[in-house]
């Protein structure tokens, strides 16, 4: 059994609506704060506030899109390695992985660097594709 994340409609499936809409989704997925889904997207709160509230008037920078596209394949993968278990699937990025120096993967990500997206997407594409 796959998972696909739920999408939201689009008649512009590549609009930065659309593409934050999607990340809003894998967001509530995985149960995060607001204040996390700003960290993750380097903004600040009143700016995601008013993406949020005005989701056609965003602009998300190329830097914006490339994070949401690895936490979108980040999640895909979790949903391949968990196959018979979404819950599991989404409550991965809240437990403590001696992958990652022993953090959670969520807070590996909310503290560390662009480059830690781009490094936890490779380990869990790797587990994945095992």
């Amino acid at each position: 059994m796959s998972v696909a994340l739920p999408l939201a409609e689009s008649s512009q499936p590549d609009s930065d609506a659309h593409v934050f809409s999607t990340f809003l989704r894998l967001a509530d997925e995985w149960s995060l704060t607001n204040a996390q889904r700003s960290t993750l997207l380097d903004i600040q709160g009143r700016t995601f506030y008013r993406w949020k509230t005005n989701p056609d008037q965003l602009h998300l920078s190329h830097d914006q899109r490339t994070r949401i596209s690895y936490l979108v394949n980040i999640y895909l993968d979790l949903h391949a390695i968990f196959d018979d278990e979404p819950r599991m699937a989404n409550e991965w990025i809240h437990h403590k992985n001696d992958a990652f120096a022993g953090k959670a993967p969520l807070e590996a990500l909310l503290t560390g660097t662009f480059a830690d997206f781009y490094t936890m997407y490779q380990e869990v594409h790797r587990t994945a594709n095992a």
